[in-house]
């Protein structure tokens, strides 16, 4: 089951197994205004969620990652300086015994990528970063709209048999 989470009356499903059926919204409720606005602009509600989710991602990167490394500097220099020693031995006891475990993982690597040469574009680290938030983005859009067209199959599905079963006396 999903709600809106600001409190607002949000879209309701209800798992069945491994289907999941949408509950339909009373006639005249805000839930059917908003499914009726989602089904005349699903292209709009998707590129929506799809930006949502790239703030998402970028506000974390820009502004709190610079925020904790201003807060959280003093404390990691206190723990390379004071803890990291005492984890020293322990690691490299670790080391030495995953050694021959990396230097398979190098052979295989090298044996199944190895012949592909290696091209350097000389593109900078942000760009591939940007390049993959995008891609993320783009997968948050088109997952979005897939759902939305699933859910307003699913509601018309629901609303047939309602209609259906209406015509006959009771």
């Amino acid at each position: 089951m999903t709600s809106e989470a600001m409190g607002g009356a949000g879209e309701v499903e209800v798992r069945k197994d491994l289907d999941v059926v949408p509950l339909v919204p009373e006639a005249g409720s805000r839930s059917e205004a908003r499914e009726r606005r989602r089904a005349a602009h699903p292209e709009r509600y998707a590129l929506f969620s799809g930006l949502t989710m790239l703030v998402r991602l970028l506000l974390p990167l820009l502004g709190l990652g610079s925020l904790f490394a201003w807060l959280f500097d003093p404390i990691m220099r206190w723990m390379t300086d004071h803890v990291l020693p005492l984890f020293e031995p322990f690691a490299q006891w670790l080391q030495t015994v995953f050694a021959p475990v990396g230097r398979f993982l190098e052979w295989l690597f090298n044996l199944l990528f190895g012949w592909i040469p290696d091209i350097s574009l000389g593109v900078p680290a942000w760009v591939m970063t940007t390049l993959r938030i995008g891609l993320l983005v783009l997968l948050a859009y088109f997952a979005s709209r897939s759902n939305l067209k699933r859910r307003q199959k699913k509601l018309e599905e629901a609303r047939i048999p309602e209609s259906v079963g209406s015509s006959e006396p009771e």
